[in-house]
C-alpha cells in the first residue's frame, strides 16, 4: 500500500514564483504506507513504523519522570532501592524496572517527548525484563521509526 502525490510542473513553478517561461516537470511523491489498528483508531504507518502526526504518550512520559526522579534520589541521597522503594510505597522490583528508563539514550528519551516513538510502544513494554538494552544504538532500533535512529 502507499500514497502517491503527483504536482503539477505548471502549478509548482507558479507557487515557487519562478521565472516565465521555465518549465518544471511533474513532481512524484511515494510514500510506503501501511494502515494498523491501535484500540479503536485507525493509523496510518509509514514503512519504517512512525505514524504522520506527534502523538504524545503521557504514560510513558510520566513514567521516565519518575525514573528520573527516582534516579536522582538514589544517586544523591546514597539512598539503596529497597528503602526507596519503602518510602515511595512501591515494590523494589517495580522502582528497578522503572529506574531502567533513566538511561534510555537521548534520541529515545527525545522521541517519546515528541510523540515520534516507533508505534506500539508501551509502558509495558518498556518495563519488561531486557526492556532497556544497555546499548544506546540498540535502543534506538527497538524504540525510534526507522527515519529517526541515529547512522
Amino acid at each position: 500500500m502507499r500514497v502517491v502525490i503527483r504536482c503539477a510542473g505548471e502549478a509548482l513553478a507558479t507557487f515557487l514564483k519562478l521565472p516565465g517561461g521555465r518549465v518544471i516537470n511533474p513532481l512524484i511523491l511515494v510514500a510506503e504506507v501501511r494502515l494498523t489498528r491501535s484500540g479503536r483508531a485507525l493509523r496510518l504507518m509509514d514503512s519504517g513504523g512512525s505514524q504522520p502526526s506527534a502523538e504524545v504518550d503521557q504514560s510513558i512520559v510520566r513514567l521516565l519522570a519518575q525514573a528520573h526522579r527516582w534516579w536522582r534520589i538514589l544517586r544523591n541521597e546514597q539512598i539503596d532501592i529497597k528503602t526507596l522503594s519503602k518510602r515511595e510505597k512501591v515494590t523494589a522490583s517495580w522502582m528497578t524496572r522503572v529506574v531502567r528508563l533513566a538511561f534510555l539514550s537521548p534520541a529515545a528519551t527525545e522521541a517519546i517527548l515528541a510523540g515520534r516513538q516507533k508505534s506500539g510502544l508501551s509502558v509495558t513494554a518498556l518495563l519488561e525484563s531486557g526492556g532497556v538494552d544497555p546499548s544506546w544504538n540498540e535502543q534506538d532500533k527497538r524504540l525510534l521509526p526507522a527515519m529517526h535512529q541515529s547512522r
